[in-house]
């Protein structure tokens, strides 16, 4: 997601939280899932921008160093005054 490229993945432990199915990538479980996923995203080059695109987004307001750093410097203060 960070590289901007589509993503699917298994709907298991953080992938759920990470990945809204449809708009920052893909949730497969079964065969078919997998199967449709792939297939939807080699047909359809603007879906395969769009989700690399809202996935990257996604990453970058939230998982980056960047996103972080200042909710960091939050908690580090919050102790400090404790």
């Amino acid at each position: 997601m960070a590289a901007g490229k589509a993503t699917i993945a298994s709907p298991v432990g953080v992938n759920t939280e990470i990945i809204e199915h449809g708009v920052t990538g893909f949730l497969a479980e079964t065969d078919q899932d997998w199967f449709e996923s792939i297939d939807g995203l080699i047909a359809d080059k603007v879906l395969r921008q769009q989700i690399g695109a809202a996935g990257r987004e996604k990453v970058v307001n939230k998982y980056s160093k960047g996103a972080w750093s200042e909710r960091l410097i939050d908690v580090y203060k919050n102790a400090m005054k404790a």
